[in-house]
């Protein structure tokens, strides 16, 4: 049983006796009793000049206050649980977990950066030496777009090869010049290393 009454009421003769083991529940001015086993001086009813109400066991208003209270209940139990933190996702995937088997025509800076230490990709750099020297991949290699066709030897077959150029538009075309001459495992980067840079990857000189 749950019942609702004011802070200052008390239970003297003459008034209402509530159940023994029934609950009481501050509610402003008046208390309210949910249960079909309530006497006022042997009778169920509401008494004149009082400010108690009574709800039988078939009253809706019963089932109603009852559902608030438990709902009630979830929601103080939900605000006090802890709070949780998302966790913090890497600006690259761990490389077990890219399948280079099928990688994109064209990859993004962050795949690659997680690509560059395995031993199974190779990436190639088509600039011009003084732009690989003012800045470039650590572990790239380099040949530059204009030897690219008397250097194929040097482009393994076997392996997972990503071009890289400044911005992406020479590294596409020497992409395509490879994949016509049977090399079936080579992949653009997307960007260049401006794109690199921007992503705030390291860089050598």
């Amino acid at each position: 049983m749950v019942t609702f009454r004011p802070a200052h009421a008390s239970y003297n003769q003459g008034s209402a006796h509530p159940v023994p083991g029934s609950r009481f529940l501050v509610l402003g001015s008046r208390f309210l009793v949910l249960s079909s086993q309530f006497s006022v001086l042997g009778s169920r009813f509401l008494v004149p000049g009082s400010q108690f109400l009574v709800l039988s066991r078939e009253h809706p208003m019963k089932r109603l206050f009852l559902l608030l209270l438990i709902i009630s209940a979830y929601a103080i139990a939900a605000c006090s649980a802890p709070a949780t933190t998302a966790p913090i996702v890497a600006g690259s995937a761990p490389s077990s977990t890219i399948n280079i088997d099928n990688l994109p025509l064209n990859v993004d800076v962050a795949t690659v950066r997680a690509l560059q230490e395995r031993d199974d990709v190779v990436l190639i750099d088509v600039r011009e030496p003084e732009e690989y020297a003012a800045g470039h991949i650590p572990g790239v290699r380099l040949i530059p777009m204009g030897e690219v066709p008397s250097r194929l030897n040097e482009i393994p077959t076997d392996k997972t090869v990503i071009v890289t150029c400044r911005s992406g538009n020479r590294s596409g075309q020497i992409t395509d010049f490879l994949r016509r001459n049977g090399f079936t495992r080579v992949h653009n980067m997307q960007g260049g290393i401006l794109a690199w840079q921007r992503a705030g990857y390291p860089v050598e000189k």
